[in-house]
C-alpha cells in the first residue's frame, strides 16, 4: 500500500502540472495511466487480503 500511495502522489503532481501549464497535456495522460496502474495494484492487494486462507 505504501508503493500505491507513492504512485498516487506522483499522479497527483502530474495532474497539477497538466492543469497549470497549457503545454503539458501529456502529463494529464501520464497521470491518467498511472492512476489506472495504482487501481490495479490496490485491487490485487484487496483480492489477496480478502481471499480465504487455506490450512494445510
Amino acid at each position: 500500500m505504501h508503493h500505491a500511495s507513492d504512485l498516487l502522489h506522483i499522479a497527483k503532481l502530474l495532474a497539477e502540472d497538466a492543469a497549470a501549464i497549457k503545454e503539458t497535456y501529456r502529463y494529464a495522460w501520464a497521470s491518467y495511466y498511472l492512476k489506472e496502474v495504482v487501481k490495479a495494484v490496490i485491487d490485487d492487494g484487496v483480492n489477496v487480503l480478502d481471499s480465504p486462507v487455506k490450512n494445510q
